[in-house]
């Protein structure tokens, strides 16, 4: 492993661990799409509930979407760390467009999944998906510490969702 890779791969671990919380440091940009909506173009003002509560069906498809995520993020922090810039723009582009949620499921059970997620979830959702358009841009323009912050607080998101929607698939969560 080269020094500069390692170098990189501790910066951005440091600077994960050391954010804030995503949402706190930019809120949800309103002129964005609903709830990054993966392409309905619906407003979900209906109420929301407070907790991630998914039938069997939808939660499997939201698993396969975030794993598809996870491969990517990691692709993303190797390319990043080789100074991979087109590479990293483009694996960063993927991130934001991840529409396996559109692909995979009809619009009524679409709708469905929509309507159960709490307003919360989706903010943390926009703003991740906005993190990964503005990385895309950064990596173009080959500002690599940019793009490493911005990796990071895509991370961090990563990690405030799992502890406030997920502590039953990852327990350690739960722990002090």
């Amino acid at each position: 492993m080269t020094r500069l890779f390692k170098l990189i791969c501790l910066i951005g671990l440091f600077g994960l661990f050391h954010c804030t919380s995503d949402h706190e440091q930019h809120p949800p940009d309103e002129s964005t799409e609903t709830a990054h909506d993966h392409g309905t173009g619906k407003d979900e003002s209906a109420p929301r509930p407070e907790k991630l509560e998914l039938p069997d069906s939808l939660l499997s498809v939201l698993r396969a979407e975030m794993q598809q995520v996870e491969a990517a993020m990691g692709i993303l922090l190797s390319q990043l760390a080789q100074a991979q810039a087109a590479p990293a723009a483009a694996t960063a582009r993927n991130i934001e467009n991840t529409f396996i949620l559109k692909q995979e499921l009809s619009a009524e059970a679409l709708q469905q999944l929509l309507s159960l997620l709490p307003e919360s979830f989706l903010a943390m959702d926009r703003n991740f998906h906005g993190n990964a358009a503005k990385l895309a841009t950064a990596a173009e323009q080959r500002d690599f510490s940019g793009a490493i912050e911005l990796y990071n607080q895509m991370s961090q998101a990563c990690i405030n969702c799992h502890q406030q929607y997920a502590t039953k698939r990852f327990p350690e969560f739960r722990k002090p």
